[in-house]
């Protein structure tokens, strides 16, 4: 369902070129259709790498970060999925987005306020959730919608609907999955209830004011007394997280 979504996304816009240009003739019609088709295939391919610029996140290498690396990469194995491309976001309020190209490139970014406010049982559950989530159809989904986004945002007349944009294209139901998911993959809904308190601190809720078009791709994106945005409610998610609190097994760090 999700991959159908991302088509119709894609082709939306060319299908009404292409009407467009049938009902009006002439070659600049045409010509048009052929550049907005190869426009298409390059977003398909682009869309995740022009995401991550948008929002200056950075790369990150395993020799920076050598016990991160391997959070993650022990998380990935226990998933049965790739190890994903980590960055860093150099902003100081705690969160994590993942973003995945429509042909299975995966990315994981963390801010560096997480990895100050989090322990290391509530960093994993992050992750096992983001690792989740990606591995979701969603999350193409909505990388693509939040590619749209930023370019509905530069546009003057447009910048208002960026945001909501992203929110009616955003299928809350991954979001409840990735919770459920990274809670069974560590053993424990806690660590992740925590963290998700930690992140939606109204303290920090500023933050994300500068990332409308891509706020559906953050973990948590709103404070928990707004209605969760394109996100589940923060009240709803805990709840269901804590029906699985009682099941506890240790992770073990690499």
């Amino acid at each position: 369902m999700y991959h159908l979504k991302a088509a119709a996304l894609l082709g939306g816009p060319i299908f009404l070129m292409t009407a467009l240009a049938a009902v009006a003739g002439g070659r600049a019609a045409w010509w048009l259709v052929g550049f907005l088709s190869l426009t298409t295939m390059a977003l398909l391919w682009l869309a995740d790498l022009l995401v991550l610029r948008r929002i200056g996140a950075k790369r990150l290498e395993e020799q920076a970060a050598p016990g991160l690396f391997g959070i993650v990469r022990t998380l990935a194995r226990r998933q049965y999925v790739p190890m994903p491309a980590i960055y860093m976001l150099a902003q100081p309020f705690p969160n994590a987005l993942g973003v995945r190209q429509v042909t299975g490139t995966q990315h994981i970014v963390l801010t560096a306020g997480l990895l100050e406010a989090l322990t290391a049982n509530e960093l994993a559950a992050v992750i096992a959730h983001e690792l989740s989530f990606l591995e979701a159809g969603a999350a193409s989904l909505m990388t693509l919608a939040a590619l749209y986004g930023c370019v509905l945002e530069r546009i003057p007349l447009l910048t208002r609907f960026a945001g909501a944009f992203t929110r009616l294209t955003t299928p809350t139901a991954a979001r409840y999955r990735a919770d459920a998911a990274s809670a069974h993959l560590i053993g424990d809904a806690a660590p992740l209830m925590e963290a998700l308190k930690k992140i939606a601190d109204p303290a920090f809720a500023r933050g994300l004011s500068s990332y409308k078009a891509v706020q559906q791709l953050f973990i948590v994106n709103s404070s928990p007394f707004d209605g969760g945005r394109s996100n589940p409610a923060l009240s709803d998610r805990l709840l269901r997280l804590e029906s699985l609190a009682r099941r506890s097994v240790a992770f073990i760090t690499p």
